[in-house]
């Protein structure tokens, strides 16, 4: 009888952290505090959101803490724990836990350093009608060399994994894997083995490998600045302080990199600001709506077409959906700056044109960040809170004058300001 749900999980907690040892003290790496909370508390929470019931713990490295922590069960979840008395290897506790399992029964297992909140019922559907072995979730990076890419054909038959090298984008590995007791008997006789170089790399192109399109964020936790960054992002999924509030950004100097004197007229062109799309992330989380205000006046000028910021616009919204956040609506005016009556900020005229189209929105539970002085003015004028990016030197004397209600280096620094 096949389930229709998963209701089980494996967790591989055994890491050392090693490359965390500058950051962390005396600690296992799942156990590695998030603020006050140790991280897979969070993960814990996700599956419980995801209707898991029951979860097995691979438990190695000072595997003492993370007993006395979780006991045998976590808001309702049942816990139970394999312990490796010697390093097996990912692959190798994989098959010591699943002999816990029930063959039939589906169960979904996670790297014990990662976040990725896909959903589990969709993949488990997908995972059902491609009669595969093992379902990968994948998730889309842009501008990595930490991870391996995963090629699969437009069936999403895995086909090949590459190996860690400097890429522009590509679909990742999330660590996330659906199977159900059964692998066990595919699995390799060593006692000690990786799950991905012995296993997965080996058996790609034998169609037993399938590859579910996530859209949503992913981290791994296991260097220094990807920890950090966890601190605020992974806080803000369970923030609701601004529920109810709409954020409207600015473009150019707050997501993507300005050009002086110029314009960005393509993708070639495109530079995000650093972090800016993990700032989205954070922000997407704690805000109902984010609002994109923008002039681009290159459009009136001739120096690029519609079309043209139609596409950037749309790389945009992809990207910003790939890691799981949104972005409701991009209003850009390409009036010229001398045109009577112009839309341009900081007239407020974009600013009503949102309320028009989201009727729910409340201007003054409504933030507008920004890097120049018409931002704030545009911000100030519908009686928003407003923020402004610092970077714009021409624009600090004008801003000063205008009293924004905060001021930071850039939009990862607030957005993490706010967890």
């Amino acid at each position: 009888m096949v389930k229709d749900s998963i209701q089980s999980a494996i967790i591989l907690a055994g890491g050392f952290g090693t490359r965390l040892k500058s950051v962390l003290s005396d600690v296992p790496k799942p156990m590695a505090p998030i603020g006050s909370r140790p991280f897979l508390e969070f993960q814990l929470d996700y599956l419980q959101d995801q209707g898991i019931q029951n979860v097995i713990l691979c438990t190695g490295y000072q595997s003492d803490q993370i007993c006395r922590h979780f006991g045998n069960s976590y808001k309702g979840i049942a816990v139970r724990y394999s312990h490796e008395d010697t390093p097996l290897g990912t692959g190798g506790a994989i098959k010591q836990a699943l002999k816990l399992c029930n063959e039939n029964e589906p169960v979904v297992i996670l790297n014990g350093d990662s976040y990725c909140g896909a959903n589990l019922s969709d993949m488990y559907q997908n995972h059902l009608e491609s009669q595969c072995v093992v379902s990968l979730a994948l998730v889309y990076k842009s501008n990595f060399d930490r991870y391996g890419t995963v090629v699969f054909d437009k069936s999403l038959r895995i086909r090949k994994f590459l190996e860690k090298q400097l890429t522009k984008s590509g679909w990742i590995s999330a660590g996330v894997y659906i199977t159900n007791g059964s692998l066990i008997n595919h699995l390799p006789d060593h006692q000690s083995f990786s799950i991905e170089t012995d296993f997965f790399e080996p058996l790609a192109d034998e169609n037993i490998l399938n590859g579910f399109l996530s859209e949503s964020y992913f981290i791994d936790i296991g260097i220094p600045e990807d920890y950090q960054t966890a601190q605020q992002v992974l806080p803000s999924i369970y923030n609701d302080k601004y529920r109810g509030w709409t954020l409207f950004l600015d473009r150019d100097g707050v997501i993507n990199e300005r050009t002086p004197g110029d314009y960005v007229k393509s993708l070639g062109e495109w530079a995000y600001c650093k972090g800016s799309l993990d700032a989205i992330f954070i922000l997407g989380h704690l805000f109902d709506r984010i609002i994109v205000i923008t002039n681009q006046q290159g459009v009136g000028l001739g120096k690029m077409t519609t079309f043209a910021l139609d596409l950037l616009h749309q790389s945009l919204l992809d990207d910003v959906r790939k890691m799981g956040s949104h972005i409701s609506k991009i209003y850009a005016c390409t009036d010229l700056k001398d045109k009577s009556d112009n839309c341009r900020k900081p007239s407020p005229k974009m600013g009503l044109m949102s309320k028009r189209e989201f009727p729910e929105i409340d201007f003054s539970k409504s933030i507008m960040v920004g890097d120049s002085a018409t931002d704030i003015l545009f911000g100030k004028e519908l009686g928003m809170r407003t923020v402004v990016i610092m970077g714009k030197e021409e624009d600090y004397e004008d801003i000063a004058k205008l009293h924004p209600n905060e001021e930071a280096g850039s939009l990862l620094d607030w957005a993490r300001s706010l967890t």
